[in-house]
C-alpha cells in the first residue's frame, strides 16, 4: 500500500506523521529535523513529505521523542 492510500484510509484528520526508512539496526528519520507534519500537510501541500506519497509503507511503530515540538506523532516506515 502506498503512503497516499495509508493516509487516506487509516489516519484521522489532523494527525501528527513522521516519516522513517528501515536500516539495519533500527530506523533513520527521513527529514533532518524532528519536526511531524499533519496527515493533511503532506496530502495536499507540496511539502518536503509529499514527495514520499507514492512509496509503500512498510508499518507504524512507535517512539516518544521527549525534546521534540511533536513527541506523540504517528510514526510511520516506508520503503524508499
Amino acid at each position: 500500500m502506498t503512503l497516499k492510500e495509508f493516509l487516506e484510509t487509516f489516519i484521522e484528520p489532523n494527525s501528527q506523521i513522521r516519516l522513517w526508512q528501515k536500516e539495519k539496526e533500527g530506523h533513520k528519520m527521513i527529514t533532518d529535523n524532528d519536526h511531524a507534519l499533519m496527515e493533511h500537510e503532506i496530502l495536499r501541500y507540496n511539502t518536503v513529505l509529499s514527495e514520499y506519497l507514492n512509496n509503500e509503507v512498510e508499518h507504524v511503530f512507535s517512539v516518544l521523542m521527549y525534546k521534540s515540538q511533536s513527541p506523540e506523532a504517528i510514526n510511520i516506515s516506508i520503503k524508499l
